[in-house]
């Protein structure tokens, strides 16, 4: 009976341990605001407005980039 509860300990930190990522959400955000103003050919007062609004959730923006 213990040895199922060592298994089950183990496959739990397992799973926890590759699930876990770290993101550091300012730096997203900050390269999502780059990408967008550097390939805005619109209005500087319009692309910073556009970029700041559209990188609020930069979280987003990662999944999005890995699917392509």
């Amino acid at each position: 009976m213990a040895n199922k509860y060592v298994a089950l300990l183990l496959v739990v930190c397992l799973i926890v341990g590759e699930g876990g990522e770290a993101v550091d959400l300012d730096r997203l955000r900050q390269d999502c605001y780059n990408s967008c103003f550097d390939g805005c050919t619109l209005p500087k007062s319009f692309c910073k407005w556009w970029c700041n609004d559209r990188c609020q959730n930069a979280v987003l923006m990662r999944y999005a980039q890995e699917s392509q």
